[in-house]
C-alpha cells in the first residue's frame, strides 16, 4: 500500500528532474544578436562565436553585466576579477576601449575605471585602470573567440590608463610575434618615471617589462647639471636576429654627476625564449 502511494511521487520528481535538466542544456541563446556566449578566462571555454563587433554584443559575451548604460557595462566582481577595482556603487564599470583590427584577427581591450557615486573619476595618484583582452578571429559572417582574459593588468595614475598600441617583433623568417605595449608612469615631488610593458596577444603573457624613463630633473634647476640623475631606456625590435627567433634591443643611458658629468651607455640584445625576452638568452657577438 505505502509503495502504491510513493510511486507517483517518484515518477513525479523524476520528470521534474528531467525537465530542468534538459532546459539548463537549451543551448539557444536569449538574445538573438548574439551567436554565443564568451569564455570567463583562457581556460574555460563554452560558446565560442558572436556575430558582431558591436559594443553592446561584446560587452553582453565577455562580461555578461547587470546592466548596459551609455556603453559602459556594470558587472559585479568574481574570482577572475578579484584584484580588480569597484567603483562606489559596488560594480566594476567597464568599456570597449579599442579593437586592433588585424586582418582576420582582432584584438579586443576593455578598460575598466573606478567611479566615484557621481559618475566622475577617481582622481589621485595611484587611481588608475584595470584592462582585459579577447582575441577574436573573423570565420565569414561571424568571429569566432579564440581567447580572453578578464584581468590582464592595471596600470596609469591619476584617474588614468596607459597608452596602448600594436608592436610587432619579427624573426629571420618574417614571422611576426604581435604584442599590445602599454605605456605610462607618474610625477611626484619633482621626479618622474615612465615605463613600458609588453603581451603577447596569443596567449596574454608579459613579453617585456622596462623602465624606459627615471629621473630627478624636476628637483633641479635648468642649469645645475651637477644635480642631474637620470636613466633612459629604448627598446628597438631586432629584425633578423642570428638565433632565427625574434629578438630586441635595449639601448641603455645613465647620466649623473660625481666630480664630473659622467654618462653611461651600453646596449644588450634579448631574445625571445617561447615565453617572453630573456637577458639569459643574449646571443653572444651581436
Amino acid at each position: 500500500m505505502k509503495t502504491a502511494v510513493f510511486l507517483p511521487l517518484i515518477i513525479l520528481s523524476l520528470c521534474i528532474v528531467s525537465c530542468n535538466t534538459k532546459n539548463s542544456l537549451d543551448p539557444k541563446v536569449k538574445d538573438s544578436t548574439l551567436a554565443g556566449r564568451a569564455q570567463d578566462s583562457v581556460e574555460l571555454q563554452t560558446i565560442s562565436f558572436l556575430k558582431s563587433l558591436n559594443k553592446t554584443d561584446l560587452l553582453e559575451t565577455f562580461l555578461k553585466p547587470v546592466k548596459i548604460v551609455n556603453d559602459t557595462a556594470f558587472w559585479k566582481q568574481d574570482l577572475e576579477s578579484i584584484q580588480m577595482k569597484t567603483s562606489d556603487d559596488d560594480y566594476i564599470h567597464t568599456v570597449v576601449d579599442t579593437i586592433f583590427n588585424l586582418g582576420t584577427t582582432h584584438i579586443i581591450l576593455f578598460t575598466s575605471y573606478e567611479t566615484l557615486t557621481d559618475g566622475s573619476p577617481h582622481y589621485c595618484h595611484p587611481c588608475n585602470a584595470d584592462y582585459s583582452i579577447a582575441h577574436v578571429i573573423q570565420e565569414g559572417d561571424h568571429y569566432k573567440i579564440k581567447s580572453f582574459k578578464k584581468h590582464l593588468t592595471t596600470k596609469g595614475t591619476m584617474g588614468q590608463g596607459a597608452r596602448v598600441s600594436i608592436v610587432e617583433f619579427k624573426d629571420s623568417n618574417k614571422n611576426i610575434l604581435t604584442s599590445l605595449k602599454f605605456e605610462d608612469g607618474w610625477i611626484g615631488g619633482g621626479t618622474t618615471m615612465s615605463a613600458a610593458e609588453y603581451f603577447n596577444t596569443e596567449d596574454f603573457s608579459s613579453l617585456i617589462y622596462i623602465e624606459t624613463h627615471n629621473s630627478n630633473e624636476g628637483m633641479c634647476d635648468e642649469t645645475d647639471f651637477k644635480c642631474i640623475n637620470k636613466t633612459e631606456r629604448e627598446l628597438i625590435p631586432f629584425d633578423r636576429h642570428p638565433s632565427t627567433k625574434p629578438a630586441i634591443i635595449i639601448k641603455y643611458k645613465h647620466t649623473y654627476f660625481d666630480k664630473k658629468l659622467i654618462i653611461i651607455e651600453k646596449t644588450d640584445t634579448l631574445i625571445y625564449d617561447g615565453y617572453h625576452f630573456n637577458k639569459d638568452a643574449y646571443y653572444e657577438g651581436v
